[in-house]
């Protein structure tokens, strides 16, 4: 008796471990209205917990939560069993079980003798799995057969009727698995629901049918009804006759989780008569929802014959198909003739109509010079299959039409992209396209296979000394028929090299301002020059004439400030618009030498208290650079005693003596080095 109270154990815990006495035993509830009654359904969630509830029973109860409007301070308790609830003795269950068949299955789950798969020669270990696996199969069967129908539910103990409700109450209801066992933990199951809360069922959504040969799958999306429904019923009517029930025990909800469809399978009585179908759902209580929408449709023979061309001969410019067919041919309805120009291309139909079942030859009358020509075999219902393609060729020596419009546009890259004017030909396989370095010499093709786009792409080196590329073309038929070289067409090569500097031979600086004389640039591809000026301290420099390569290379500069020094160099620019370096900077300035006029708004302020005599000027000139300041006392010479920067305009002069006679001229210096006539001399007695 210990080995097999291990062995039990065993089981228990490696094969079924959910059921494991220290988990709980839990139930799960649903509550239904219906006319003036609450039905409640519910199930164990394992099968011990189910055998536990046979043997021991449920309580149900009821809680007055609401009356009216107005929600109770404290809810009313309803015991609803005085006794445990417990499945009906057998007896009971013989007259429902004579005319309902879940009663029996239950009757049969809860008391027959046996319910397992028998297994011979079996150990003590093979027989505790196999008794494992009849627990499962009972508990199955029982829960299967309560969910058809609500009279079966209420004999298994797992349905009760509430008809002692009121219409303006609402009530928690509460389900007690009784275990016997303080050890042994039981979950309670609750709902809330009142009279009012009588729900119409929902039928179910988007049914869709795919027919074959004599069969239909039927398909309708889970989400709508899968809370709702337990299994369904199909309903099938043929022509517009009446609907009647196809499955005679209802289709149930196996698929795996994962899947978004419910289907089912259904044969056909005959293929060519239509028939129409509709699904209804059934709930946990045994009630059959609304049907969903119709589908129809009819069955169709399979499409079981396949053909093969024997042979495509050119018969006076016409292309003459020959084919074969293999398997049944009452399967077929037709043929089509189909060309395309290539094995993987689009195929086009070139029959008008399609072709009887008892025609095996087709004329083309416009074939073309090369093409693959298939069968396409027809069947009911847009059935079809194809032979394989067979290929196809007219006499042909006459070349096509040399390509025409080339235009060639290479970048900085040196990519080139060539383009040009499609040949017509509807023969035509591609273009060969030819590169040479000069007009005159030797052609070479650039592409391993013709192409039939009416553009190329090649790559060019363009760090090369000559300065253009020269490209034709070549058209080829499908018969390799090439035609003759399109016109050649050169391209400048993109110009990526600098011109060189220009060289500044003299610059000579006058009192007209700075002329500049410079040499061309070395580079061939020059268009024009710019001559660029900066004075000593600025850094930018500005542009200040630009010379034309047929212009005189020389410059000379007169809007410049007199005695400024300024520095020049010249750049050279290609057609590509690139640059050169700066030439060797020179310097130059304009050479003012013209006498400046006289200083002659002079005047005088004499203090004999402070013993100072003080000069006053204004001199309109501009950029003077000093003043000079010439002095005689008494019979002296006239010689200079001061020099003054140029932005003074008076002299305070109190190296003075009493009684001597003073005598006072005054000389400007510009910047640029010009100087005006001394003044008017001042005579002061002291």
């Amino acid at each position: 008796m210990g080995k097999i109270v291990v062995a039990i154990s065993f089981i228990y815990l490696v094969v079924i471990p959910s059921y494991s006495q220290h988990q709980p035993r839990s139930i799960k509830l649903l509550a239904k209205v219906k006319s003036n009654a609450i039905l409640l359904r519910w199930a164990p969630t394992d099968p011990s917990a189910w055998k536990i509830g046979n043997t021991n029973g449920y309580y149900v109860e009821r809680y007055t939560i609401a009356r009216g409007t107005t929600l109770l301070k404290k809810p009313e308790k309803v015991i609803l069993t005085n006794e445990a609830i417990k499945p009906k003795a057998l007896e009971q269950w013989r007259e429902d079980a004579s005319i309902n068949k879940y009663s029996a299955i239950a009757a049969q789950a809860i008391y027959g003798k046996s319910f397992q798969v028998k297994v011979s020669n079996t150990n003590d270990l093979a027989q505790i799995i196999n008794q494992s696996r009849e627990q499962e199969q009972r508990f199955s069967f029982a829960l299967f057969a309560a969910d058809q129908s609500f009279a079966t539910a209420r004999l298994s103990a797992l349905g009760f009727l509430d008809n002692s409700v009121k219409t303006n109450e609402r009530y928690l209801y509460r389900v007690s698995l009784i275990t016997g066992d303080e050890n042994l933990k039981s979950d309670t199951a609750l709902f809330y629901i009142g009279l009012k809360d009588s729900v119409r069922q929902t039928a179910p959504i988007n049914l869709q049918a795919k027919f074959a040969d004599r069969l239909v799958q039927l398909r309708w999306p889970r989400f709508a009804v899968e809370r709702e429904y337990t299994s369904f019923v199909i309903e099938r009517a043929e022509g517009k006759g009446e609907f009647k029930r196809v499955n005679t025990l209802p289709l149930i909800n196996t698929l795996a989780t994962e899947e978004t469809h419910f289907q089912a399978m259904d044969s056909l009585p005959k293929n060519g008569i239509e028939y129409s179908y509709r699904i209804r759902g059934m709930d946990a209580f045994g009630d059959i929802g609304p049907e969903s929408e119709r589908v129809s449709g009819k069955g169709f023979k399979l499409l079981n014959a396949t053909a093969a061309i024997k042979s495509a001969r050119e018969k006076k410019e016409a292309m003459v198909i020959n084919w074969e067919l293999s398997g049944d041919q009452n399967s077929i309805t037709g043929f089509s003739v189909e060309r395309s120009r290539t094995v993987n291309g689009t195929f086009e139909a070139v029959n008008k109509s399609n072709l009887s079942s008892t025609t095996f030859t087709y004329t083309d009358d416009k074939p073309i010079s090369t093409s693959y020509y298939r069968i396409k075999v027809l069947g009911e219902n847009g059935q079809e299959n194809f032979s394989f393609p067979y290929l196809a060729q007219l006499a042909d020596s006459v070349p096509p039409a040399p390509p025409k419009g080339l235009r060639i546009v290479i970048d900085t890259l040196g990519v080139a992209k060539l383009t040009w004017t499609p040949n017509q030909e509807n023969d035509l396989l591609g273009y060969r396209v030819y590169r040479s370095n000069f007009a005159k010499s030797e052609y070479s093709q650039i592409n391993r296979d013709p192409f039939l786009q009416a553009s190329f792409l090649d790559s060019v080196n363009i760090n090369r000394l000559d300065s253009k590329i020269y490209y034709k073309l070549v058209a080829i038929d499908r018969r390799f028929n090439p035609s003759d070289f399109s016109e050649p067409v050169a391209v400048e090569l993109p110009d990526i090299i600098p011109p060189l500097p220009p060289v500044i031979e003299s610059v000579l600086s006058t009192s007209h301002g700075v002329k500049i004389t410079w040499g061309p640039s070395a580079s061939d591809d020059v268009l024009y020059y710019k001559l660029l000026r900066r004075q000593q301290n600025v850094t930018k420099w500005d542009t200040i004439y630009t010379i034309n390569q047929s212009d005189s290379l020389q410059f000379t500069d007169r809007n410049l400030g007199a005695g400024r020094e300024y520095l020049y160099v010249i750049i050279a620019i290609d057609k590509s618009k690139l640059k050169s370096q700066l030439s060797s900077f020179v310097s130059g300035r304009m050479i003012n030498n013209l006498p400046k006029p006289p200083i002659t708004d002079i005047k005088v302020q004499v203090d004999r208290v402070e013993k100072s005599i003080t000069l006053v000027w204004r001199y309109p000139e501009r950029d003077i650079s000093k003043f000079l300041i010439y002095r005689a006392v008494d019979n002296e010479p006239l010689t200079l005693y001061k020099t003054l920067s140029g932005d003074n305009d008076k002299m305070k002069d109190m190296n003075l003596k009493i009684g001597a006679d003073f005598k006072f001229r005054i000389k400007a210096i510009a910047k640029e080095g010009a100087e005006s006539a001394l003044s008017e001399e001042i005579a002061i007695k002291f």
